[in-house]
């Protein structure tokens, strides 16, 4: 057995053996390139925003591969708030990361204290085995007023 190192180049023949007599064997040149698929994701899970606002969850995706990589954002069921995701992101070339930001709305109808989860799955183009998913909690916080205490009347 051969082994082989991620991101070398490997050249060598396809041998064909043929019952033609006149090409009995026919060699064929290939070269094929050894990649690993790999990636870091860092990123905020909970956050809290008043009814009408967005809680904005920002995240980051390092490359590890031995190749550019593209991620793809994926919903994994439907949410009952508004979300705002890239599509995709990257390419990110070997090494780099990048930042994103993923939006979830709060509705002006939420009540305080009620929450929504948001599952998302990040994979890679390139190798659809590598995935992570990512669980946003967006809890609706309370806005609180201070009011003034005025007597009427004469102080004592």
């Amino acid at each position: 057995p051969m082994l082989v190192t991620p991101s070398e180049e490997y050249v060598g023949e396809l041998l064909f053996v043929t019952n033609d007599f006149d090409h009995r064997q026919v060699s064929v040149p290939v070269s094929m390139r050894v990649v690993e698929y790999a990636f870091r994701f860092e990123a905020e899970t909970a956050q809290c925003a008043m009814p009408g606002e967005r809680a904005e969850y920002r995240a980051t995706i390092a490359n590890l591969s031995t190749d550019a990589d593209i991620y793809e954002l994926l919903l994994v069921a439907a949410p009952r708030w508004e979300v705002e995701i890239p599509v995709e992101v990257g390419p990110v070339a070997v090494g780099e990361s990048v930042q994103f930001t993923v939006a979830v709305s709060v509705p002006y109808t939420a009540q305080v204290g009620e929450s929504e989860q948001t599952d998302l799955r990040i994979r890679s183009q390139a190798d659809g085995n590598q995935a992570i998913d990512w669980t946003l909690t967006t809890t609706v916080e309370s806005q609180w007023y201070y009011l003034p205490i005025v007597r009427n009347g004469p102080t004592r």
